[in-house]
């Protein structure tokens, strides 16, 4: 083989050689393109659920932030039969306790579940003191009601942080 076939045989290489590279470059490219893809879809879908889950979690506690200041005002309970705790309340609570510890950030699940623990408080302070016709009725500005308040305030804080964090990624 002369020297001139020999360059020429090192040239066909070289670009077979820089074609396959091109062929493998491309490969990789669809490959990582599609699987960047699935991990941002993954992490919108992520994001949706958790969006749904803060929907319903706020909703709650705002309709416990209502019930708080419906304990306070005493004069609304004369002569009306009324359950400050609903047995619907109870599956709503259930259902979001459930995406709570599948989907929420750690700093949002403790937020909720101090809501709780103080709203169960309330729960049991309520049934302990009655009003005298019979109908729940708790001082304004008693340290239970401002605990359940603190905490919806809490656990709004908490969103508010995890929905930025969510949207800076």
């Amino acid at each position: 083989m002369t020297t001139e076939q020999t360059i020429a045989a090192l040239a066909v290489a070289a670009t077979i050689l820089v074609g396959l590279a091109g062929v493998g470059g491309a490969l990789g490219g669809v490959w990582l393109t599609a699987r960047l893809t699935g991990r941002q879809e993954a992490a919108t879908a992520l994001r949706d659920l958790r969006m749904v889950l803060y929907f319903d979690a706020t909703n709650y506690a705002r309709q416990r932030e209502a019930t708080m200041n419906m304990l306070t005002i005493e004069p609304l309970h004369r002569g009306r039969v009324w359950d400050p705790y609903p047995p619907e309340d109870e599956q709503t609570v259930h259902e979001i306790n459930t995406r709570m510890r599948i989907l929420a950030p750690k700093p949002v699940a403790l937020a909720w579940r101090q809501l709780l623990l103080a709203d169960s408080v309330v729960c049991q302070a309520v049934w302990g003191i009655l009003a005298d016709d019979g109908q729940p009725y708790i001082e304004q500005g008693h340290p239970d009601i401002t605990a359940v308040t603190e905490a919806v305030d809490q656990l709004a804080a908490a969103i508010r942080a995890a929905v930025g964090a969510d949207q800076h990624r």
